[in-house]
């Protein structure tokens, strides 16, 4: 804002205090777009990772319980280390 107000071409400077207030308004308005794009997008990457972290668990679990249980399904434990 200090730039256009200390152009060298007085045609290029704001005229008076309105024309400055309105242009500090719309640089206002732009950046509540980029803080509401910001939080859609930190909203979006949690939920992706939420579903990743989601998905990775049932999957570690169902490998612990087929390894850890013997052929004869008498619930033995085959791999400690999986524990």
């Amino acid at each position: 804002m200090g730039r256009r107000c200390a152009t060298a071409d007085c045609a290029h400077r704001p005229a008076d205090i309105a024309q400055v207030r309105l242009l500090m308004a719309d640089k206002g308005r732009s950046l509540a777009m980029v803080n509401a794009l910001l939080i859609a997008l930190a909203l979006v990457l949690l939920v992706i990772i939420g579903v990743m972290m989601n998905a990775r668990q049932t999957t570690t679990a169902d490998t612990v319980n087929n390894d850890s249980v013997s052929a004869g399904a008498a619930n033995k434990v085959m791999d400690s280390s999986l524990w």
